[in-house]
């Protein structure tokens, strides 16, 4: 039998964790991550109801070696069929004029360039089986612009235009690509947001909150069960209609 694993980087982390606890209902994950104890953690906590099993690669996604670990562990565990969710990413906001050009860089050696390395590697174990599927995790700053913010802005317009390269390039083998653009979620990025928020407008944080709620029709920021609800679906056989897209996850904002 051919076994399938989902790929999961970021993986224990904020958003990460939950997308991860939310695929070993579908089989087994590697998990990747910069911090070794957090996704022992999770490792841990799976292995004690049994399998599915998770398996981890401790490392950087903007080092291509992580990339290539993760590669020779598929193969390690005989996994054929490859689902990649590319969750690791980082921002910092600033005014562009006085913005750290290396910052600039490790925004997009891990937004980016991590996302590229496991692309590349994974996708001849793709093109074995003629089958996969991408995830990319872009945000609503990957379709639009936003004040102080144009290095992660930059780096999220980046997935999306990769996600509808890949589809166009290997749709017709069955591996179909996806970017996800999720407005605000409950995680430690969007705290450091209202917090930047806060300070531009000598406001409280209650205040900032209030502000980035209102933005939504919905009246109130996503949960990371939604996101990962809907990454599930996106790297699912159904989610091959969304091919070569990239999908406004922001309750209307």
């Amino acid at each position: 039998m051919d076994r399938s694993v989902t790929i999961v980087t970021g993986g224990a982390c904020g958003i990460g964790t939950a997308i991860s606890r939310r695929m070993l209902k579908e089989g087994d994950v590697i998990l990747v991550g910069r911090t070794r104890r957090h996704l022992e953690a999770l490792r841990d906590e799976r292995m004690a109801d049994g399998p599915p099993y998770a398996h981890i690669v401790a490392g950087d996604v903007a080092d291509p070696m992580t990339a290539t670990h993760v590669a020779v562990e598929c193969r390690h565990h005989g996994y054929r069929h490859v689902r990649l969710v590319s969750n690791a990413g980082i921002g910092k906001s600033e005014a562009t004029h006085s913005f750290d050009p290396m910052m600039w860089k490790r925004i997009f050696d891990v937004n980016v360039h991590g996302a590229f390395h496991l692309v590349q590697a994974l996708l001849p174990l793709m093109l074995e089986r003629d089958g996969g599927a991408i995830c990319f995790m872009s945000s609503l700053a990957g379709l639009r612009g936003l004040s102080h913010d144009a290095a992660y802005v930059a780096s999220k317009h980046a997935l999306v235009g990769f996600a509808k390269a890949l589809g166009k390039e290997y749709g017709a083998r069955g591996i179909h690509t996806v970017a996800l653009c999720p407005g605000f979620v409950e995680s430690a990025m969007t705290d450091r947001s209202v917090a930047s928020l806060a300070r531009r407008h000598g406001s409280d944080l209650e205040e900032a909150r209030r502000r980035i709620e209102r933005a939504s029709p919905l009246r109130r920021v996503l949960t990371q069960e939604e996101v990962a609800e809907t990454v599930a679906f996106v790297t699912s056989p159904m989610g091959a209609a969304f091919n070569g897209t990239a999908i406004d996850m922001s309750g209307g904002q």
